[in-house]
């Protein structure tokens, strides 16, 4: 039998992932095929709970890190647990809408020479932030059929274990939020794993986002984990929009913009944070918004990442 070892990050909120997990039960295998769902606690603050999970308990495995050690660690170590021949990583606030995501995505992984197959994520909401996050997600398709082939996240994901293996799994030291998905991926590249887009193995993003949320993660992204990410590449880096809005990446001005929005920068996100959810602005101007507010709150992470 083969199996497939589907892994689940979470940290503190638990709240989707119980819908997540028997979204899965209703997955239809080609034959000879099985799942084992192996749900990483990366340290939450409370334990999570299971608690109404429809499937059988022999099919579940849970593990506690001691301590927050970051989505990447999260994940290696649900790989570590199972010993299938392909790894799914999906994260615990994304459902899987219909009984072919993983079919689909053995499928891609069976055609000669593939070893990585990434599935898009939508958003089933005509809010602001579930329009934005499906324009995210069309974005990163028309990318990667440019030839991004890093472009998509590892948030629904499947890969052989040996090519995860061989190329060490994860950074550890990606443990804050953003680009240990991006460096997975392009160290996959450079040892030539061929990745593929798998358009039927879309899942639905539960999670309601806030502005506040999202420039938080970047905010972090930037201070962070984009330092460790420039050291590895470089090249890469200077090649992604971040690099435009990195102090690190500028001659002066950006500084100079720094130092004029350091008073008003996070008051900015508390406004607009209450506007979007009054839904004010129409849609094209809030997103326009949205876009250079968080390119600023990115900055401004970079230059405490400078000093």
């Amino acid at each position: 039998m083969n199996t497939v070892d589907v892994v689940i990050p979470v940290y503190n909120d638990d709240s989707l992932l119980i819908e997540t997990v028997n979204s899965l039960g209703s997955q239809g295998l080609p034959s000879g095929w099985s799942f084992h769902i192996n749900v990483v606690d990366d340290g939450s603050e409370k334990e999570i709970s299971l608690k109404g999970v429809n499937i059988p308990s022999d099919k579940i495995t849970v593990h506690r890190h001691a301590v927050n050690k970051g989505r990447g660690a999260a994940c290696n170590t649900g790989v570590r647990m199972g010993n299938g021949s392909l790894v799914y990583i999906l994260d615990s606030d994304c459902v899987l809408q219909n009984s072919y995501v993983l079919s689909s995505h053995i499928a891609t992984l069976s055609e000669a020479n593939v070893s990585v197959s990434c599935g898009n994520i939508y958003v089933n909401s005509a809010s602001f932030w579930g329009k934005y996050q499906n324009e995210v997600g069309l974005r990163r398709e028309k990318l990667f059929n440019e030839g991004d082939l890093a472009s998509f996240t590892t948030a629904n994901c499947m890969m052989t274990r040996k090519s995860f293996i061989e190329v060490g799994g994860f950074d550890e030291a990606f443990t804050q939020y953003g680009f240990e998905d991006r460096d997975l991926l392009l160290r996959l590249i450079s040892e030539q794993f061929e990745i593929r887009y798998c358009k039927d193995s879309s899942v639905e993003h539960k999670c309601d986002l806030s502005l506040n949320s999202v420039v938080g993660k970047l905010y972090k992204g930037g201070m962070y984990s984009s330092t460790f990410f420039i050291e590895k590449h470089a090249l890469a880096y200077e090649k992604m929009h971040f690099a435009k809005a990195d102090v690190r990446y500028s001659k002066g001005g950006l500084k100079l913009l720094v130092l004029l929005t350091k008073p008003i920068v996070w008051p900015m996100v508390g406004v607009l944070n209450w506007i979007l959810l009054k839904e004010i602005l129409p849609y094209w101007l809030a997103r326009s918004v949205v876009k250079y507010l968080s390119g600023l709150v990115y900055l401004h992470g970079t230059s405490a990442a400078s000093h």
